[in-house]
């Protein structure tokens, strides 16, 4: 599920936060990385001297991979970066793509993460995307990939991502935590002109969590049969600051979700909730294709 990794650089440091997450899974699971970078033409007298430097700095990035003994090569494409990539994916059957959401090129400027966001769009592989808040060591050295906060929303297509997050948790001994956030409910009344809906119950509410923990207990059953540790979660809400606070208060580096705005997932694990989500400093986010 993971045998090939892509991790594309555009020479800045932010991009780099992706190969310490890239490293640790290659590790673990003796995956194929690949560094990919993207020439831009169109700079005018200093082409030359743009290539040359682009090559220069993938191999170096690669002979410094070779040199902790993993498993990595690297490719230069040429055109657009977020076309060049998606293509690249899956042309190749890549099983991950692994990428920085900021940074700014010392190569030259693509906007990394308008690349990210049109990458995660057109290919259909899973991608993982990292924003770091540390412009010159990232993530390096700090304690990554040891907790999972896997969201949910009740629908099987949310519960694409199982199999990814039970291969994580199973080669690099991770916790999970499986998150469905409830929203408040309604009723409605046909006529009315001022109130024409009021929030159920509290004994309602809570009949609609009780429901929600049973359903996330069985997916957890089904992964502590594995050998794998698991927590549920029902929190009341249905923004990315109650997922963000969830995500703190457990210390989860991870955060796994189902993407693509399909009618069987809840509006709030795509668009703009996921793209908060996705800027979340230091925080890993894998984002799975739900089903069409």
């Amino acid at each position: 599920m993971y045998e090939k990794i892509l991790v594309p650089l555009d020479g800045s440091k932010l991009a780099e936060a992706s190969l310490p997450y890239a490293e640790a899974l290659a590790r673990k699971t003796g995956s194929q990385i690949t560094l990919i970078s993207v020439l831009l033409f169109g700079s005018g007298s200093d082409e030359d001297q743009y290539q040359h430097l682009h090559r220069f700095y993938i191999q170096e990035m690669t002979k410094a991979m070779k040199q902790k003994a993993i498993k990595v090569k690297s490719v230069i494409v040429t055109g657009d970066p977020a076309e060049q990539i998606a293509e690249y994916a899956d042309k190749k059957n890549i099983d991950l793509i692994i990428m920085g959401t900021r940074g700014r090129s010392a190569l030259k400027r693509w906007v990394l993460g308008s690349v990210a966001d049109k990458v995660v769009s057109a290919s259909s592989c899973p991608a993982a995307l990292i924003s770091s808040k540390d412009s010159e060591d990232g993530v390096w050295g700090k304690k990554i990939l040891h907790k999972a906060l896997v969201i949910l929303d009740g629908t099987e297509k949310s519960e694409v991502v199982i199999p990814y997050v039970e291969e994580l948790a199973s080669r690099l001994d991770m916790e999970i935590a499986l998150l469905q956030l409830v929203e408040q409910a309604y009723e409605y009344y046909d006529g009315a002109e001022d109130f024409s809906h009021v929030p159920v119950s509290k004994e309602k509410m809570n009949s609609i969590k009780a429901k929600t923990r049973r359903y996330l207990r069985k997916l957890a059953d089904r992964l502590e049969g594995k050998g794998i540790t698991v927590k549920t979660m029902v929190m009341t809400g249905d923004s990315a600051e109650t997922i963000i606070k969830v995500a703190g208060k457990i210390d989860a580096d991870v955060l796994v979700m189902a993407t693509r705005g399909h009618p069987g997932i809840s509006r709030w694990i795509f668009g703009s909730v996921r793209d908060e989500i996705v800027n979340i400093g230091n925080t890993l986010v894998l984002l799975v294709r739900a089903p069409e």
